[in-house]
Parts: C-alpha cells; structure tokens; sequence
C-alpha cells in the first residue's frame, strides 16, 4: 500500500495546483466511514452521508502522473453486499473542467436494490420510483465536456438500455447524434403502475446541429416495437420529425392490426408561447 503527494514548494501547490504530482498504489485496502467521521465529524450532518455511517468500501487500484494529466491503470471498489466497481482511463487537464479531457472506461458496475436504498439519500429515491432487484451498467467516456463520444449499456432485473451518443463542434454550431435501445423495460414495474402498464421495446435516433432554440435543426425517428398498455399489446408504431427555424413536425403512425392510428402534429417555439397544432 502506498500513497504519495508530491510538488516544487508551497507556493507551488496554491498557485499551480496542476502539477502537483500523485502516485497511489492500493492492494486491499479498507475506507470504514466511521474512521473517516472521527476526522470530519461534520460529515455526520451531511444529507449525502448519513446513511453511509457505519459503511465500509473496499479498494484496489492504481493512479499516477499529475493533477493535469494523471492515469488510473486499473481500480476496483466493492461495498455494500452486491455493489462492485470497476474502472480505468487517463484525465488530462484538471482542474480546469472547461479544458479537461477524458478517456475513461468502465467495465463493471453492478449493484442492488438493496444496496441503493441502504446508502442513497431519501431525496435521491423517488417514492413513485421503484428500483430494480438487480443493477448492471458498462460504459466508456471520451472527450470533453462539449465534444465526446460515450455509450453505456445497462442490464436490470426489469429490462435493459443502450445508449449511444456524440457531440463536435464550435459553440453555436455544434454537431450531434444520439442512439438509443430499450429492450423488454417493464416501466409499469419501474413506475409502480404495475395494473396499467407492462414492457416497452423501443428503438429511437436523433441527429442535429445547435442547441440555441432559434438556430437548431434536429430530426428523429423512432420504432416502438411493443408496448403493453391498459391490457392491450401495442405494436409496431413507428415516429419521425423534425425542428428546424423553430418549428417543429412530429408524425405517428402504426401497422398494428387493431390500433388506427396515423397522427400528425406541428408546432412553434417563435411566440412568447409554445404553439401546437394537431392534424
């Protein structure tokens, strides 16, 4: 176990703290929180660790380089009774967040219920929220805060998402795409609306450019492939528009047997009010 701090001179760590160099080297270490409350006891107080005060978190990891440009090899966290933690990547630029860059991968996350709601604060667990038995997320991030690439995908015990997104360019003239996959996610369970609704399977794309409501220009699409609603299984009902110069044009339609439906809206965001317009 090691654990290092290092720079020039004082003078240095107030007025350069980018360069203040780090190196760590964890093997099986333990963080008890109520070794860490008898050295900040003010934290008793905080609503975000309250429930953490008789928690344990155990860690294994690397991390090297300076403030500004430092690499994380490999880090493991686990807690809880269910919750891991796996990460690595490389942050280059702290900590200026407007000049930060990161690389950062994230093969494992898993947790529960259980765990959740034992270490979250009340305000973070919405009472028409119900949390999912079992918790699963990997993902990557790249980039910076206005220009990157990420996708994460998380399995649960109620169904599973895939998300995909980027974004480039200037202030003004910014370049985006997103793409997203929900699969068998049991939203009446989510939502604690279990009577009226069941699963959804949905694939949906947005591509647009700006993000200024005057100077946007976006369109979408989307596949609802299923959605079990009021005792029925909606099917196959397919969405596109688009917003451009403030005016947007939404269509459904569906080749679902049962269900007529061919819908048309348009709208506006020019007025002092939202205007909408239904065909």
């Amino acid at each position: 176990k090691h654990l290092a701090v290092s720079y020039d001179s004082l003078g240095m760590f107030a007025t350069h703290p980018e360069k203040m160099g780090m190196l760590a080297a964890l093997d099986s270490c333990v963080i008890d929180m109520r070794d860490v409350l008898c050295f900040a006891p003010f934290l008793k107080e905080n609503e975000y660790v309250k429930k953490l005060t008789a928690a344990r978190f155990f860690l294994s990891g690397r991390v090297k380089g300076a403030l500004n440009d430092f690499s994380i090899p490999a880090l493991r966290m686990t807690t809880g009774s269910s919750t891991l933690l796996q990460a690595s990547g490389r942050i280059k630029g702290l900590p200026d967040m407007d000049r930060a860059y990161f690389d950062m991968k994230l093969p494992a996350f898993t947790t529960s219920a259980r765990d959740l709601q034992a270490m979250l604060p009340d305000s973070l667990l919405p009472s028409d929220i119900r949390l999912p038995d079992r918790l699963a997320l990997q993902g990557s991030y790249t980039g910076s805060l206005k220009s990157f690439q990420t996708n994460a995908r998380i399995r649960s015990s109620m169904g599973n998402i895939l998300l995909q997104a980027n974004m480039s360019g200037p202030k003004g003239n910014e370049k985006y795409e997103a793409k997203l996959a929900i699969d068998t996610l049991n939203i009446g369970r989510l939502l604690k609306q279990d009577s009226l609704m069941g699963t959804v399977t949905l694939n949906a794309a947005v591509q647009g450019s700006g993000l200024d409501k005057k100077t946007a220009a976006v369109k979408m699409q989307a596949m609802l492939q299923q959605l079990y609603f009021h005792g029925y299984d909606y099917r196959d009902l397919k969405i596109t528009g688009d917003y451009q110069q403030q005016a947007w044009n939404l269509h459904g339609y569906t080749s679902d047997p049962n269900v007529r439906l061919d819908l048309l809206t348009t709208g506006s965001l020019a007025g002092e009010y939202p205007e909408a317009k239904l065909n």
